[in-house]
């Protein structure tokens, strides 16, 4: 009897827990199956935007460009953090991208390089006619994967509006400028854009400009450059010729040598005034000991470094004579012109266009043409050294197609 209720104890309880899973188990497949049927409508949303290659502050618009734009490129960009402008006058001037200029930068006009000389020479810059350029895209780390290896310190990118990108809806537009300055010269653009029946546009652009000197505060030339004691690196640099000779110094030496009196007439002993002064009391002469008379000019008690010859400057005179108030050969004169157009139809657009660049412009700096040799002696007067102003002129015509074709579909 005990055992008999023993087993129904424990078989109520297995049915009991088997009751509960059951339990459990319908109330979660109801669930489940109530959530997995349910609807939810969510209301459809399309979001596009154009992504771009360049890093935000790395792209300079028109708008941009009119407010920052200078006289040079280098000049232009230098307000940009890790651009400086490494100028050789005040119409050359060339980015340094993080230390890097040279051929180490490259310089592209609508992604095609300009093959300048500014690598060779600085002062070989790169003309722009910054009324012509749209916008300007810089890359400030190494672009050598997309424009190969001048531009291994990085790329400038200029592009410009010669061919039309769009349609302006008009026959006729465009604008005419002009602007003049005490300090910069005067410059006239046009730019004239329209467009004929439904497909064709078209844009032409012109640009001159011309300034006959640079004006600067003060002097073009620190004092050091016309001092006695400058030295001859500084001088290469200044561009002075110092008219100068080292010459022996007498005071160090107590006697002048009787051999040497008695013999510096003589054309066959090849002896000179240098060889007069000596620090021996006597000298021989025929086989005869001669005592040599003093030196008057002797200062006794001099440092033992004291040296054996002296510079003395006769004059200090400019390569080229400078003015002040001015710096020297700064005169800047530059034209282009540019002429393009297009077709443009849906999803196409086929272009083609001409530009013409010149400039002619000095840098502040003249080259020796003629080296004569410069004597103190008393007979023919001595060749004026010949020195002439560095100007660079600059000659770019470039023919340019191209061809768009812009996909609308979206993925």
């Amino acid at each position: 009897m005990i055992i008999k209720m023993i087993l129904l104890s424990i078989a109520r309880k297995y049915l009991l827990l088997i009751f509960l899973f059951v339990s459990c188990g319908l109330r979660g497949q109801q669930s489940l199956t109530g959530d997995t049927i349910k609807r939810i409508s969510i209301e459809e949303v399309l979001v596009e935007k154009r992504l771009s290659k360049y890093p935000a502050g790395l792209y300079i618009d028109s708008l941009k460009l009119k407010n920052i734009q200078s006289r040079t490129l280098g000049e232009t960009l230098s307000s940009i953090p890790g651009i400086q402008n490494s100028n050789y006058g005040p119409y050359i001037g060339m980015p340094t991208i993080r230390s890097l200029s040279g051929s180490r930068v490259g310089i592209l006009n609508n992604n095609l390089s300009t093959n300048n000389l500014s690598g060779i020479s600085p002062n070989l810059g790169v003309h722009v006619d910054f009324d012509n350029v749209e916008a300007i895209e810089i890359h400030k780390s190494g672009a050598s994967v997309l424009y190969g290896g001048k531009a291994i310190g990085g790329a400038v990118n200029l592009i410009d509006q010669t061919i039309p990108k769009h349609l302006g809806g008009t026959k006729l537009q465009g604008g005419f400028s002009a602007e003049a300055g005490t300090n910069s010269g005067h410059k006239q653009s046009v730019s004239l854009a329209g467009q004929i029946g439904k497909h064709w546009g078209w844009h032409f652009g012109g640009m001159n400009y011309k300034n006959e000197r640079f004006k600067i505060p003060g002097n073009p030339k620190p004092a050091l450059a016309y001092d006695n004691d400058i030295d001859p690196g500084t001088e290469d640099l200044a561009q002075v010729i110092v008219d100068a000779r080292n010459v022996q110094n007498v005071s160090l030496y107590p006697y002048l040598s009787q051999y040497v009196i008695e013999k510096m007439k003589e054309p066959d002993h090849g002896l000179s005034e240098e060889d007069l002064y000596t620090d021996k009391p006597y000298s021989v002469i025929g086989g005869t000991q001669v005592e040599n008379p003093k030196n008057d000019k002797f200062i006794a008690g001099q440092p033992e470094n004291t040296a054996r010859y002296v510079r003395e400057v006769y004059g200090i005179r400019d390569y080229h004579p400078v003015e002040k108030g001015t710096m020297p050969n700064s005169h800047g004169e530059s034209k282009s012109v540019n002429l393009g157009t297009s077709f443009i139809k849906h999803d196409l657009r086929i272009g083609v266009g001409i530009k013409a660049n010149e400039g002619y412009f000095g840098v502040p700096a003249f080259a020796k043409i003629e080296q004569p040799e410069h004597n103190h002696d008393h007979g023919a007067p001595a060749k004026a050294p010949v020195y002439s102003p560095i100007n660079t002129r600059s000659l770019n015509y470039e023919g340019l197609f191209g061809s768009v074709r812009i996909n609308r579909s979206i993925d």
